[in-house]
C-alpha cells in the first residue's frame, strides 16, 4: 500500500516536470513557424490628428474648418518589397528608401488624401497598407486672409496667425488608435476615438467680403506698379475692431509648399517696419498744438530749402508763408522741420510713445513688431527736424492707422483687436475682444481741427486723387525713402496714404501702402491715394449702395 503511494507521487512529479519543461521550451525556445505567425499578430499605437474648432468672420462665414481625409501607414519590417513596385508612381524616393529599412515598425506613407486619391491607391490591393481617417485643415477661400488666419502642422497644431495664437481654444490634442492583425492577417482596429460633435470656435472682427475687395485691389495695384510688397489695414474708429487686414504677396493656405516659403512669413501689416514720411505730419502737429508750442494761426516761412542744424530740409518748390493748415495741406517739409526743432526731444519722444509708437501693440497675432524710435539723447543736430517729417524712425502700418484713428475719434486712442469672441463647446464665451480706451492723446478741439486740415489735403492738397464723390474722405499722403546699410537706397520708395471716412462722422480709418514700386511712379499721391479711393468706394457701395452719399 505504502509502495503504491510512492509510485503515484513519483508519477505526479514526473508529469509536472515534463509539463514544466514543455512550457519552458514553448515560451523560451518557440518553433520558427510560431515566431513567423506571431509577427502577423501585433499591436500598433498610431497617433492621429483630430478636429480643430472653426474660425469664422464677423458674419459667421467659415474661414477655416476641419474635414475628414484618408491616411495610410505600413510596417516596413513586414513589408513585401514586391508591393513597392505597385506604389512606385505614388511614392517619393525617400519613401521607397524608408520602406527598405526593416528595422522600422511604423511609417506613414500617405497623409490626408482626398477620397478619390485614396480609392485609387486602395485599388492596388496591397495587404501591407493600413488605412485610417484623419482630420485635415481646410481653408475654403484659399488665399483670403492668409497671413491673419495662419496655418497648422500635419498633426493639427497651430503654427502661425490666429491658428497659433488661439491654439489653446481651437486645438484638440491628437488621439491614439490601436491596430492589430487577426490570425488570418486581417486588419483590426481595437479602439476608436470619436471627435466631439460640437467644437470650440473663434469669431474674428474681420469682414470677409470687405477683405475680398481689399485683397483684389491691393494685388492689382501692387502688380501694376511692380511693387515688392503691400499692406492695407482698416479699423473701426469708434471701437478699435479691425475690419480688414491684407499683406501682399499672398499665399495659398491649402498649399503646403507655399506655406513653407519664407518670403510669405512676414505679415506686412504688423511685422514690417518702414519710415512713415509725411503720413506722420498730422500727428506731429497734434503733439505741438496740445503742448502749446504752436498755435493754429502760427505762420512759417517755407523756402524750397532750409538749413537746420547740421543738415538741410527741402521741399519740391518754395511755398512762401504758410499757416499751420497750409503746412499740412501742402505737406511742407520745411514748415514741419521748424515745428520739429521747437519741441524738446524728450517731449517729442514721450508723446510719440503715448501715441503707440516704439512699442508693440497688443493684438491677437504673432509677429507684431515694435517699430523703432531712438532714445531722445541721440536726437542731435537735424534729427528732431527729420522726425517731424517722418524720417529717422520706423513704424508698422497698424501703429500708424491706430494713431490716425485717434484723430478721427476726437483724440481718443483705442486698443485695436482682431478676435470678436471665442467660444467653448457649450457655447460659453471664453474670450471677447471689445472696445478698450488706451488714453486721450489729443484734445477734442485740436483733433477736430486736424481732421478739417486732413479733409483739405484731399479736396485741394496733395491727396486729391483720394477724393471720392461717393463719401467724404480725409487723409494724408506719404512718400518715404527706404533705409538700408546706413543710408537711403537709391530709387527705393514707400508710397502710402492714410485717412478716414465719412469725414464729418468717421466710421473707418485705413492705411494703404505700396512698398517699393518700380514702374516710374512712387509718390503717395499718385500710387497709394488712388488705391485708397478704390477701396473706399467699392466697399461703401456693397455696404450701403451707390445712392447713399456722405
Amino acid at each position: 500500500m505504502f509502495k503504491n503511494k510512492i509510485l503515484n507521487w513519483i508519477f505526479i512529479v514526473f508529469m509536472f516536470v515534463l509539463v514544466s519543461y514543455r512550457l519552458v521550451e514553448l515560451h523560451c525556445f518557440p518553433d520558427s513557424r510560431v515566431i513567423a505567425q506571431s509577427k502577423r499578430q501585433y499591436w500598433l499605437q498610431v497617433p492621429f490628428s483630430a478636429s480643430r474648432g472653426n474660425i469664422v468672420d464677423r458674419n459667421s462665414i467659415i474661414l477655416a474648418l476641419s474635414i475628414p481625409t484618408y491616411s495610410c501607414f505600413a510596417d516596413p519590417s513586414l513589408w513585401n518589397d514586391e508591393d513597392t513596385i505597385k506604389l512606385k508612381k505614388y511614392l517619393s524616393s525617400e519613401g521607397e528608401k524608408k520602406l527598405k529599412n526593416k528595422k522600422n515598425k511604423f511609417l506613414w506613407l500617405f497623409r490626408k488624401l482626398d477620397e478619390n486619391k485614396a480609392e485609387e491607391i486602395k485599388a492596388q490591393n496591397i495587404s501591407g497598407l493600413h488605412w485610417c481617417i484623419e482630420n485635415a485643415r481646410l481653408y475654403p477661400n484659399n488665399f483670403l486672409l492668409n497671413q491673419v488666419i495662419g496655418f497648422c502642422d500635419n498633426e493639427g497644431f497651430g503654427l502661425s496667425g490666429i491658428e497659433f495664437i488661439m491654439n489653446d481654444i481651437l486645438y484638440i490634442p491628437s488621439g491614439l488608435r490601436f491596430y492589430g492583425k487577426s490570425f488570418s492577417g486581417n486588419n483590426l482596429e481595437f479602439s476608436k476615438i470619436k471627435n466631439k460633435s460640437e467644437l470650440n470656435s473663434v469669431k474674428l472682427s474681420l469682414d470677409s467680403k470687405m477683405q475680398y475687395y481689399v485683397e483684389n485691389i491691393l494685388e492689382q495695384e501692387a502688380i501694376s506698379n511692380n511693387a515688392k510688397w503691400g499692406a492695407v489695414v482698416c479699423i473701426e474708429v469708434k471701437t478699435g475692431a479691425i475690419r480688414s487686414m491684407a499683406s501682399w504677396p499672398y499665399y495659398n493656405l491649402n498649399n503646403r509648399y507655399e506655406i513653407t516659403n519664407t518670403k510669405f512669413f512676414i505679415n506686412n501689416a504688423i511685422g514690417r517696419t518702414y519710415e512713415p514720411g509725411s503720413t506722420l505730419k498730422p500727428i506731429i502737429c497734434g503733439i505741438a498744438l496740445d503742448k502749446g508750442i504752436i498755435k493754429k494761426d502760427t505762420s512759417f516761412f517755407c523756402p524750397q530749402k532750409m538749413k537746420i542744424a547740421d543738415g538741410y530740409i527741402s521741399d519740391h518748390s518754395a511755398n512762401g508763408i504758410l499757416d499751420l493748415k497750409g503746412v499740412i495741406v501742402k505737406s511742407s517739409n520745411v514748415g514741419m522741420a521748424q515745428i520739429g526743432k521747437s519741441i524738446k526731444p524728450s517731449e517729442m519722444y514721450n508723446s510719440l510713445c503715448e501715441w503707440g509708437f516704439g512699442k508693440a501693440l497688443s493684438l491677437e497675432l504673432n509677429g507684431v513688431e515694435e517699430g523703432l524710435i531712438a532714445s531722445p539723447e541721440l536726437w542731435r543736430g537735424v534729427i528732431p527736424a527729420n522726425i517731424a517729417i517722418g524720417q529717422g524712425l520706423a513704424v508698422t502700418p497698424l501703429q500708424l492707422v491706430t494713431a490716425i484713428s485717434a484723430i478721427a475719434n476726437e483724440g481718443v486712442l483705442l486698443q485695436p483687436y482682431l478676435v470678436y469672441e471665442a467660444m467653448d463647446t457649450s457655447g460659453r464665451v471664453v474670450y471677447r475682444g471689445e472696445k478698450r480706451i488706451l488714453r486721450n492723446v489729443l484734445s477734442r478741439q485740436n483733433a477736430l481741427w486736424i481732421s478739417n486740415a486732413m479733409r483739405e489735403v484731399v479736396t485741394s492738397g496733395t491727396g486729391k486723387s483720394a477724393n471720392s464723390q461717393l463719401v467724404e474722405v480725409a487723409g494724408k499722403t506719404g512718400t518715404a525713402e527706404v533705409a538700408g546699410h546706413g543710408s537711403y537706397l537709391e530709387g527705393k520708395w514707400v508710397s502710402s496714404f492714410v485717412g478716414f471716412w465719412p469725414w464729418k462722422s468717421p466710421m473707418y480709418a485705413m492705411i494703404v501702402i505700396i512698398g517699393e514700386p518700380s514702374k516710374g511712379k512712387y509718390y503717395g499721391a499718385e500710387v497709394a491715394a488712388p488705391v485708397f479711393r478704390r477701396i473706399v468706394e467699392e466697399t461703401w457701395e456693397f455696404t450701403y449702395g451707390k445712392d447713399k452719399i456722405l
